[in-house]
């Protein structure tokens, strides 16, 4: 009697939960998602494809990477995607932090015309150069032991400018300035970071915006935030732009009143394995004292 209770318990457990298993299976989820499943976000903007987003990297990167033209070439000024300029003189910047972080970092020459013996200088500090800008200058991820380094390639002209990297460089200026007058309004917004992010940053980065989706293909972070959460967004250091998305009003009440997909569907099978083993629980227990009641009346009977 006992061994039918059980194979019931079994079959019970089993079948809501190789149901789960296909729901789950059957859900598409974003590559790269914070264990979210790709949805529609409850803005009133465009939401833009992982390939949508992929081709709109290629054509930042296409900006990033041009080529530059000796006739165009002017080496005191730096200009960024955000439409940002700034005029440089070599050395280090005065402001510069001299922490571990993401730096601008601009040579004389072509990267190519670098000499093997300061390409390897910089390999040997752990300098990564990670994105060209413009002007034989890069977006670089520098140790904080490498500056002590790093001024005697700059009194050697090796490299011409080190210096931290502007807010202005990465978001627009018009947007800045609709950020200062909409402070407490909601945007849609796709944050593009230097590398994959840390699951540290991916939090840092949730306590001031509602991630909807997350690509460690074009490292970005899609989803909405108020103005004064994007203004500090950009103050994160591996934070390399701010995109806003075209017309991305949010609404805060529908965000929060929202569940995923996957969220209601969690709670629905949590809630029915709970009612089965609580059921099982309870037929066990019956059986349990059935028998013991069969017992004692067996024992009663030879008395």
């Amino acid at each position: 009697m006992i061994k039918k209770y059980f194979i019931v318990i079994f079959m019970s457990v089993l079948i809501p939960t190789i149901a789960f298993a296909e729901t789950i299976n059957d859900t598409q989820i974003h590559p790269g998602t914070l264990d979210t499943p790709q949805i529609n976000p409850p803005t009133q903007g465009v939401v833009l494809t992982e390939e949508e987003m992929i081709r709109r990297q290629e054509q930042i990167d296409q900006f990033l990477n041009r080529s530059s033209k000796k006739d165009n070439f002017n080496s005191s000024n730096i200009s960024f995607i955000s439409d940002h300029k700034i005029s440089i003189s070599p050395g280090l910047a005065q402001n510069i932090s001299y922490d571990a972080g993401y730096y601008v970092i601009q040579f004389y020459a072509s990267l190519g015309s670098v000499d093997v013996t300061t390409r390897d200088k910089i390999e040997e500090l752990d300098i990564a150069l990670l994105q060209y800008i413009n002007d034989n200058a890069f977006y670089a991820k520098i140790p904080k032991s490498a500056f002590d380094s790093i001024d005697g390639l700059v009194l050697d002209k090796k490299i011409r400018y080190v210096g931290n990297i502007p807010l202005d460089a990465k978001i627009r200026q018009a947007f800045q300035e609709e950020l200062k007058n909409n402070s407490d309004s909601m945007y849609g917004v796709t944050v593009f970071l230097f590398e994959r992010p840390t699951i540290s940053q991916l939090i840092k980065l949730e306590l001031d915006m509602d991630v909807y989706s997350y690509s460690d293909v074009t490292y970005f972070v899609y989803g909405s935030a108020s103005g004064n959460d994007i203004v500090d967004i950009s103050k994160m250091d591996f934070v390399k732009f701010i995109e806003r998305q075209a017309s991305a009003s949010v609404s805060s009440a529908d965000n929060d009143d929202k569940m995923s997909d996957i969220e209601v569907l969690r709670l629905a099978v949590f809630s029915s394995l709970t009612f089965f083993i609580g059921l099982m629980v309870l037929l066990v227990l019956f059986a349990f004292m059935k028998k013991r009641k069969k017992r004692a009346q067996k024992t009663e009977g030879m008395h």
